[in-house]
């Protein structure tokens, strides 16, 4: 066999090899995590019920009530229908990986779409998720290729020249395993004999919790007895006060952040971004007036202290970066003053 043959037969193998992959890990559900799955078949189910979807992090899903945020605009004269599309754990790289598969196309009746905005900074991934399915499905070949370049923009130390190429080795290594779909074979069985949910789909999150609640998660009742060093949450809050984020936004980041904003406005949709009242990782880059994109049009920053107080007193949290749920319905409140004045305009 000569070496044209081996070439042309090792491209087909190749190409065969990707087209069955795909199509395997197509036929699956995708993987609890956190209770990413049942929000994503819930959405698929029910994308065209819905005028305005919330996107982010557990941030948003134990932040934003969807049944009073309706109620509340109601009082305002605007009639919506939301969901919460929360989901512990999600970067701004995986949130782009569902964001580009969920709104591929204009469901029915959505006008609205609210996006946090976290961060787009590539560090390793959470010890939590590593080499889970979750975290293995989101590594395609472009939310990858989005890691790497924006890991190659990020300054590091002197001493510090290998974390690059290690956390580089890592997202491709999920990459690898993605495109090999490694263990999906027993997945698939599993799911021929068990049907189409494997007995983890309910452990975190439950498919009757979705539609009960349009996403929102109830925080754990005895989480406060977790929160922690009262006297380190203090200074975070204090540091905040100041208001000067410790970084800029990495150039990816604007650049993405305004590819998300394009495609919902190609699509007829009002992109509409938050930040949501954290503490821990300091003021968003994205905060300072000198730092917001000029794509972002419509932004909803509530990581200020000194303009909501009410949203860091301790009582309102069940940890540092979380709300309880009578500090949500109070984020809920301020944000659905926000969206009235925005979708008036619309």
């Amino acid at each position: 066999m000569g070496l044209r043959a081996a070439l042309t037969n090792l491209i087909g193998f190749l190409a065969a090899f990707g087209l069955v992959s795909t199509a395997l890990r197509e036929t699956l559900p995708p993987p609890n995590g956190f209770g990413l799955g049942p929000k994503v078949e819930y959405f698929r189910e029910h994308r065209d019920d819905f005028d305005l979807v919330v996107f982010g992090s557990s941030h948003v899903r134990h932040g934003i009530v969807p049944e009073q945020l309706d109620a509340e605009l109601g009082k305002r004269g605007v009639a919506i229908h939301s969901f919460n599309f929360g989901v512990a754990g999600m970067s701004m790289f995986e949130l782009d990986y569902w964001f580009q598969r969920m709104f591929d196309e204009r469901p029915a009746r959505l006008r609205w779409v609210v996006i946090e905005l976290g961060s787009w900074e590539p560090r390793r991934p959470d010890h939590r998720l590593f080499e889970t399915e979750r975290s293995v499905l989101w590594h395609s070949w472009d939310v990858t290729r989005d890691v790497l370049a924006s890991l190659w923009q990020r300054d590091v130390p002197d001493g510090s020249r290998m974390y690059r190429w290690h956390v580089a080795a890592q997202h491709l290594e999920l990459m690898a395993k993605r495109y090999a779909n490694l263990g999906q074979a027993q997945r698939l069985l599993q799911r021929r004999l068990r049907g189409d949910r494997d007995e983890e789909l309910a452990s975190y999150v439950s498919p009757a919790e979705v539609a009960e609640h349009r996403g929102y998660r109830f925080p754990p009742e005895d989480a406060r007895a977790g929160f922690g060093d009262v006297v380190k949450y203090r200074r975070l809050r204090e540091e905040l006060t100041s208001g000067t984020p410790r970084t800029a936004p990495l150039p990816f980041s604007t650049a993405a952040v305004c590819r998300m904003a394009r495609q919902l406005e190609q699509l007829g949709v009002v992109p509409i971004f938050l930040i949501a009242p954290t503490v821990i990782r300091g003021r968003h880059p994205m905060a300072s007036s000198e730092q917001v994109p000029e794509c972002l049009d419509h932004l909803l920053d509530y990581q200020q202290p000194d303009r909501f107080p009410l949203l860091f007193q301790e009582p309102m949290r069940f940890d540092f970066d979380h709300l309880n749920h009578e500090g949500a319905q109070r984020l809920t409140a301020l944000v659905a003053d926000d969206l009235a004045r925005i979708l008036r305009q619309d």
